[in-house]
Parts: structure tokens; sequence; C-alpha cells
């Protein structure tokens, strides 16, 4: 985000240079002047109205200054132009309307810009409000005031949030919006950690309930369907019909790694061709011993230590892993025999 801040150094840095190859003419003083008069009176309205806002996140504000900057120097560069011909080229008169006109625009532009900058200001401190929210009839109100205005950031919040009552979670599982589906992709989203799709967030809440699991079985992204599947609370139909007949390699990773997937289905996975694959039924405590036999050869060393640590690896096949050539599985194998032996 460091970036936001160089634009107006930038900028600055640009002007200078005219500046210093046009600072002779009149003009150029004139537009150099509101420029930077226009930038630093936007910054200090700016940074005052942060300072003496009561709310709790209105430092947020402070990224969106060098911004305001920007517009600030670009409506002052072009009053600028306009006060020089109005003061000094009076028998210019179409210079100077067409002066006017582009002040009159980019007083516009600059109106534009502020009324931008606020609004996702105001969206930021409400992401963070919801996020930390108590309220769970709040919460169910923010859900469905923004669903109904499609605003996937803050969905976003409030499906992550413990609090959200489970209803809310259901609608907003039951939605037929295709966004909530898909990762989201507005610069905003930058100021959540990791942007996963709405749906996907309703997924991982503890508070969601399993009809919301069976709900999103349906869902058309890949990544959503394999949360579905990676969840143990997913009931076995939807692990035989939705999960297992899926194609895609991250359905497979999810069903590789979930503790209560049918032993038959783990079998089927393509282990030998997927190691991601092969780490997750290594892991995962309901692999059959045959399995995990196949996978103590495994070329991978994580993966025989995630054997080596599995509880359903016997003394046998622990014994082997004790004498493997990479030390960190060896020493794994070593602790469980140790913590097996009575």
């Amino acid at each position: 985000m460091s970036y936001f801040f160089v634009l107006p150094i930038a900028a600055l840095v640009a002007l200078l240079l005219l500046a210093r190859t046009f600072w002779r003419r009149p003009i150029t003083r004139w537009i150099v002047s509101g420029a930077v008069g226009g930038a630093a009176a936007v910054a200090v309205l700016t940074l005052y109205g942060i300072f003496h806002s009561t709310s709790s996140t209105a430092a947020i504000g402070i990224l969106f200054v060098p911004f305001a900057m920007v517009f600030g120097g670009a409506a002052g560069a072009v009053v600028g132009f306009a006060a020089f011909h109005a003061v000094h080229v009076r028998e210019r008169m179409r210079q100077g309307v067409r002066a006017g006109a582009l002040a009159a625009a980019s007083m516009a532009l600059l109106a534009f810009g502020f009324i931008y900058a606020f609004h996702q200001a105001r969206r930021i401190q409400a992401f963070h409000r919801y996020q930390q929210a108590e309220n769970p009839e709040a919460l169910a109100a923010a859900a469905e005031e923004n669903r109904a205005a499609k605003d996937t950031f803050l969905l976003s919040a409030i499906a992550a949030n413990a609090k959200t009552p489970t209803d809310s979670l259901l609608r907003i599982a039951r939605d037929p919006d295709p966004a909530l589906h898909h990762k989201r992709r507005e610069w905003i989203n930058m100021f959540d950690r990791d942007q996963l799709a709405v749906m996907r967030k309703v997924v991982r809440n503890p508070n969601s309930p399993v009809e919301t699991l069976v709900i999103l079985a349906a869902s058309p992204d890949d990544y959503v369907l394999a949360d579905v599947c990676a969840d143990k609370r997913t009931p076995e139909a939807i692990l035989r019909h939705k999960c297992a007949p899926n194609d895609s390699y991250l359905v497979h990773w999810s069903l590789a790694g979930n503790p209560s997937a049918p032993v038959d289905l783990l079998e089927a996975l393509p282990r030998t061709k997927d190691k991601y694959v092969a780490h997750g039924l290594a892991y995962n405590p309901n692999t059959p011993l045959p399995v995990l036999r196949e996978l103590a050869k495994h070329e991978d060393p994580l993966v025989r230590q995630g054997v080596a640590v599995n509880p359903s690896a016997d003394t046998t096949l622990l014994t082997e892993l004790s004498r493997d050539p990479v030390d960190y599985v060896s020493r794994a194998a070593v602790n469980r025999l140790q913590r097996k032996s009575p």
C-alpha cells in the first residue's frame, strides 16, 4: 500500500521538472502555484477532518490523503491556468472561457474524488466494525442491507463473524448472486487478509449450520466446493455424490484431508499422481493402513513424516520409518514409538 503515498510525491517531482524548464514563463508560475496550493489545501482540510473525527477507525482515511492531494493539485493547476488568462490576457476571451470550463470540470472531478474517497473510507470502517461486532441482531440487519446492496466486501466480514446468526448465514448461502461464489477482485478487498469469496467465508464460519454445506455443495466455483469437501461435518451423501466424482485437484486435496471421508473414497484418490493428495492422506487419521504403508515409501519426505505422525500407523510401519534417511521423518517415527510403548 506504500505506493499510494508515492503518488503526490511523483506528481510534485514531475511538476518541479516541468517548472525548471519553463519557470521563466509567467503562466508556468501560476500553474505551479495553483497546483501546490490546491494540493496543500486539500491535504490540510482532509487531515483536519480525520483528526477531528469521533470514529475509532478514522485514521484509515489517511490512506486516501495522497489521492485527494492529486485531485487537489490537478484542480489547482487548472485554476492557476484560468486565473493567469483572466488577469493577464483579457483580450483572449476564448481561451479564458475554455480555461473556465476546464476549471469547472476539474472542480467537479475534485468533488467526485472527495465523495469516492469518503465513501470507500466509510466502507473500510464498516468492514472492521462488522469483523468485531458482538451483537447478532445488528449483524443480521447488516447482512440483509449489504445483500440487497450486493456489497461483497462488507458481506465477507459479516459472513466470517462467528456472532452472525445461523439464519443470516443460510440466507447468504441461498443468495443467487454468482459474485458471492468467486474471489473478490475490487481493489478495496486488499484490506481483507485473505480476500476469499463470501461463500467460502460462510463455509468456514464455525457458527455455520450443516445445511449451508448442503446448499453450497452445488456451488459453481471449485474453491467453494473444495471447502465443503474439506469440512468434517459435510454429510457422506455430499462427499460421495458431489466431491468424489469431481475431477478438480482442489476437491481431491480437500477430500484427502477430510477425517470424515469414507475409506473407499480415500482409497480411490489419485495419490500416486498428486503429491498433495498423498500429503493429505498421510495426515488423515481415517486413511487405511494399506494406503499408509504405500505412502511410507513416497519420495516426498513430508508425506512420509505425515505417515509417521498418523495415529493409524502401526508399530511395524513406525519402526520402518524410524530408519528413514531424513532426520525429521525418523525423529517423528521414534517419538510415536515412544508414546506407544507402555
